[in-house]
């Protein structure tokens, strides 16, 4: 500045005052920097005078900031925190002298913040003297960071809580593991109803700034859970009859998920036997026969091929299932089983073959050829209806006796169509060839019983009769014939009843000295009884007499013209009750039969031999059975079936001149009697059969030698062996055996019996 005017000098003489520097003189200097100005006082004469300030720099100019840093977003980092960043470089400042500019707080300052919390930044710009400029901006955070779920609720499988509602409810589902710079908050879209089925629930992670991240769960309802069950009515039913078939599911709706609905396939094994619909309720109900396709092949060359298929009546008890299909995909259904037993289709047998066969007299060998005509019978009860089946699917076995004799043939002839229209009847045929011996050739012939039995898909009445044929040794000494009458006038205390069949079969002989008879006879009837059908068998023992003589057609001994060959035969025998032959019951003994043979002499083919047969008791037992009673006598009756021989026992006995007895001569020849004694065989019984508690098993024609008894089951397995002693002592036995039936063999010597029993539960 100039500061001369401040200068006060004196001098004697004029003089002038200057400063140095002088004034307007730009010194650069800094705040408080001193500079010494001078001042001189000069006279004329050049005398001087001096004096100084001081000048202090003084700067009182303040800074002055034209451009701040901007106000922005900042984002957090990984701890939730804010990074101030360096924004001096940012600011625009102007001042008089050398300045500086700062901010507040510093860079790389950690801030903890949220998201969108705002932090003020000031900028300072100061100079040398602390004149100071101020501006500031606002940093605002920002949360850039995605959550990350590091795992999720693992998936649920639950149960309808209300299997009738259809849904669950509390169900429990855990929760998310996440991670995140800042806080998080977790949330779901869970329904408080789960339906049946799966359900998403989506998981949601957010922080402050919105940031998220999902996941899903999958709860999954499962399907209703159902009980199924199956029943049968009747639990045991005739193959080819009806079967009342029932499935039941429950439960069988739901509020939400609807009914069940789908069908029911029943199926028996592997074979489907019909279809219903399931209800509203849940039930299917259907009705149908046990019947399944041809268990043989047509296309063979043998079609007669029977085979065993599902409905099998020999294996019990099936396995029936009830297979649903199409039902509703909200219920969870199963297959529902149970047992059915099928038992064999009833059949009626007939006994259709030959009863009179010859054996070479080269040889003494001869073939019966044994035939039955079977037929499926019509035994419709009406609850539930029973249907006929096919005859093609029953086997037919011919034994000799009973069901435990041996056999004609081969076992389980297949069954062959009498129609190829009708599959209700059928027929089947066997053959045997057999060698005399040397007893059946002192008697002429052989007697053969012979029974027939159904098998595979059929059982019943068996053959309802054993029929006796006879195979016959021709030569000049013989009474041999077999055949059968349907009965007409039959009378006795156990006379056969009409339109029924009565069989017979003989085989006579006399002895190489003409004086002694051999043979044996047997009858078969058949009887009604209080509406059962019994089978009744006259069987011949001792032999008392045989007369042979040349008749006429009225019974007339002639040897003129005779038209037939009579034999009257008398013998003792016995009545037995042969319904069950397995079981035959003893009805009397040591009776007198009387069998009258007839042989046509001009027609040789036997349609016109006769018979007749008489039974009598003794006493008052009175006639027992007579083939045909007409005016108090029985009477010859034509035989619809078989053939009867009749030769002389020699080229003149007998004759119609000749006297005759019926005590122990046999024709005008005299001779001693060849006595054959009743002699009881080795048999056994038990009883009682059926026993729900043990069998009392007796022996009859028991010799002292100890018994071996054998027991087998219906399959034939062994299932106990045992020793008891012998004699007529009865034995006790079978309280440990099951239900069921069993084979009993019982073993003497060489002696050997089978018996059948029963086990009831």
């Amino acid at each position: 500045p100039n500061l001369i005017g401040s200068i006060t000098a004196t001098d004697n003489c004029v003089r002038t005052i200057t400063q140095s520097p002088t004034a307007s003189t730009a010194l650069s200097s800094s705040h408080n920097q001193q500079h010494v100005v001078t001042f001189t006082a000069t006279d004329a004469a050049g005398n001087t005078a001096t004096c100084s300030a001081t000048l202090t720099a003084k700067d009182v100019t303040a800074p002055v900031i034209s451009v701040c840093a901007s106000d922005q977003n900042v984002d957090l980092n990984g701890s939730c925190q804010l990074i101030v960043p360096n924004l001096i470089g940012s600011i625009t400042a102007t001042d008089n002298c050398v300045r500086t500019i700062t901010q507040s707080p510093t860079a790389s300052t950690a801030l903890s913040s949220s998201h969108n919390q705002q932090h003020v930044v000031t900028f300072m710009a100061t100079d040398a003297a602390g004149n100071t400029a101020t501006c500031s901006a606002t940093l605002t955070a920002k949360d850039v960071t995605v959550p990350v779920i590091t795992s999720c609720p693992t998936d649920v499988t639950v149960a309808a809580t209300d299997p009738g509602s259809c849904y669950a409810t509390n169900v429990v589902l855990g929760s998310p593991s996440s991670s995140d710079n800042c806080s998080t908050n977790t949330s779901n879209n869970a329904p408080t109803q789960y339906p049946l089925g799966q359900t998403i629930v989506k998981w949601t992670v957010t922080d402050a700034a919105g940031n998220t991240a999902t996941c899903n769960q999958t709860v999954t309802v499962q399907k209703i859970q159902t009980t199924t069950t199956v029943t049968v009515s009747p639990v045991s039913q005739q193959y080819s009859d009806k079967v009342v078939f029932t499935a039941t599911i429950t439960p069988a709706s739901c509020d939400a998920g609807g009914s069940v609905g789908g069908s029911v396939t029943f199926k028996i094994g592997t074979m489907a036997i019909c279809t219903a619909p399931v209800a509203t309720d849940g039930t299917a109900t259907c009705t149908a026969s046990l019947l399944e396709d041809q268990v043989y092949d047509a296309n063979l060359n043998d079609p007669l091929n029977a085979t065993s298929g599902p409905l099998d009546p020999q294996n019990n008890p099936k396995t029936v299932s009830a297979c649903f299909s199409e039902v509703n995909s909200n219920f969870s259904v199963a297959t529902a089983t149970t047992t059915l037993a099928v038992t064999c289709e009833d059949a009626d047998i007939t006994y259709n073959g030959g009863a009179y066969f010859g054996a070479n007299p080269n040889t003494n060998s001869g073939t019966i050829t044994v035939s039955a005509f079977v037929q499926d019978k019509d035994d419709d009860t009406g609850s539930p209806e029973t249907t006929r089946g096919d005859i093609r699917n029953a086997t037919i076995t011919f034994r000799e006796g009973s069901s435990a004799g041996s056999l004609i043939g081969s076992a389980d002839i297949p069954v062959g169509l009498v129609n190829p229209n009708n599959f209700q009847d059928g027929i089947a045929t066997s053959e045997k060839s057999y060698t005399l011996t040397n007893t059946d050739i002192s008697c002429g012939g052989k007697i053969i019983d012979v029974w027939a039995g159904t098998g595979n898909y059929y059982c019943g009445s068996e053959i309802g009769e054993v029929v006796p044929v006879c195979l016959s040794l021709p030569g000049g000494d013989f009474v041999t014939g077999g055949g059968w009458i349907i009965m007409q006038n039959s009378e006795g205390s156990y006379a056969g009843t009409d339109n029924k069949r009565m069989h017979a079969a003989l085989a006579f002989k006399w002895n190489k000295s003409n004086k002694n008879l051999q043979g044996n006879s047997t009858i078969i009837y058949k009887r009604v009884v209080d509406g059962v059908q019994k089978v009744y068998q006259i069987k011949s023992n001792s032999i008392q007499s045989m007369i042979v003589n040349t008749v006429n057609n009225d019974g007339v001994a002639t040897n003129t013209s005779p038209t037939y060959r009579m034999a009257t035969i008398v013998t003792k025998a016995n009545l037995r009750d042969l319904t069950d032959p397995d079981f035959p019951v003893s009805v009397f003994g040591n009776l007198t039969l009387t069998i009258t043979a007839w042989e046509s002499i001009n027609v040789t083919n036997g349609s016109e031999d006769r018979i007749s047969v008489q039974l009598m008791g003794s006493g008052s037992q009175g006639l027992i059975f007579s083939s045909n009673w007409i005016s108090g006598a029985t009477k010859w009756q034509q035989l619809d079936g078989g053939k009867m021989q009749v030769r002389n026992p020699a080229a003149t006995i007998p004759c119609p001149t000749c006297p005759t007895k019926i005590d122990n001569t046999i024709t005008a020849k005299a001779g001693e009697m060849e006595s054959v004694p009743e002699v009881l065989s080795f048999n056994v019984k038990a009883f009682p059969n059926p026993t729900q508690t043990e069998f009392n098993v007796y022996l009859e024609g028991a010799t002292d030698e100890s018994v071996s008894l054998i027991v087998y089951d219906a399959l034939g397995r062994k299932i106990k062996q045992f020793e008891k002693q012998g004699g007529n002592i009865p034995i006790h036995f079978g309280r440990d055996l099951k239900g069921g039936i069993y084979i009993l063999e019982v073993r003497q010597g060489k002696n050997s019996k089978t018996v059948r029993l029963i086990k009831q539960n």
